[in-house]
């Protein structure tokens, strides 16, 4: 679905993440509320029934279970702060809406609104049958859908100032030694854009939205890219990555792939240890397309040539 949004709801500071799972209600249910189930993918151990009113212990703190409607809503009271589950069938699979209504000590809004959809999106990829470390889920690309397209979001934290991380996702000269094409034009919005692929069509797009050093989105053909940039304390960036897709979902390994290669050299390069993204179908590539079809991601579209 759409982006992690923060709202207000009864007067509290509530993260909602929304996410389209083809799986059915009651297999999605038993993973969000088993003990078993829940610790292949959930961000701490929990130790429930689950039982209306039961309470549990995590990390020394008392949690409670407040509501249980098997298979449709779990919520829970934790730390000061509320968790919610619900479930709705839809068509072969069904709707998982999570909301969490928060304390504003532990991080950004939006820092933690990213780490949910990792985690939601760690759980998509167990029910397909395969389970993710916490390392790797931090680094995967998530399946998602926005304005009823497919599209593919990563999140990366980054050991760089937000500063030096906006001019290597913003300045054509930057961009060329990592994103899959040289990029033309002024950074400004509105401005027109033109995209010389390494092997390829040119592409032309046009800057939708740019809010320096926090947002870019552009058009790339009929796709759509937006990065979000978030300053995080100790002089760290967090980045979200979306790729909305003009093609049907069945581009979505191939897009993943070639992303998760992007990304991973943009780390390098703001590290100083790469210079250029290697580009095409390199080793890298396959190992990462084949990771994303394990996982679940569709396929079929054809694939960059060796």
């Amino acid at each position: 679905m759409s982006m992690p949004r923060v709202e207000q709801i009864d007067g509290r500071p509530t993260i909602r993440v929304v996410r389209r799972l083809p799986y059915p209600a009651q297999r999605v249910w038993r993973a969000v509320s088993e003990p078993s189930e829940l610790q292949h993918w959930f961000v701490v151990p929990v130790s429930w029934a689950p039982a209306l009113g039961e309470e549990f212990e995590s990390f020394g703190q008392v949690g409670r279970v407040t509501e249980l409607d098997a298979p449709r809503v779990l919520a829970w009271e934790w730390g000061g702060e509320s968790f919610r589950f619900e479930i709705e069938p839809a068509g072969d699979g069904c709707v998982l809406t999570f909301l969490h209504a928060f304390t504003t000590m532990a991080g950004p809004a939006e820092q933690r609104a990213a780490g949910w959809e990792i985690y939601l999106g760690r759980l998509d990829a167990y029910l397909g049958g395969v389970f993710l470390d916490e390392q790797t889920a931090h680094r995967q690309g998530i399946r998602v859908t926005e304005d009823g397209r497919p599209a593919v979001r990563f999140h990366r934290r980054l050991a760089h100032p937000i500063e030096r991380v906006w001019r290597a996702v913003s300045e054509p000269d930057e961009l060329g030694r990592w994103f899959p094409a040289a990029v033309h034009g002024d950074l400004r919005a509105g401005a027109d854009l033109r995209f010389e692929m390494a092997a390829g069509p040119t592409l032309a797009g046009r800057v939708l939205a740019l809010e320096p050093p926090r947002l870019l989105e552009f058009s790339w053909g009929d796709d759509r890219i937006r990065i979000e940039l978030l300053r995080l304390e100790d002089g760290l960036t967090h980045l979200s990555f979306t790729h909305v897709l003009s093609e049907d979902e069945s581009a979505l390994a191939r897009t993943a792939a070639g992303w998760h290669v992007c990304l991973d050299g943009l780390e390098q390069i703001l590290d100083g240890t790469l210079d250029r993204v290697q580009l095409g179908r390199t080793g890298a590539w396959d190992a990462a397309y084949e990771a994303y079809r394990e996982q679940g991601f569709p396929a079929g579209a054809p694939l960059p040539a060796h």
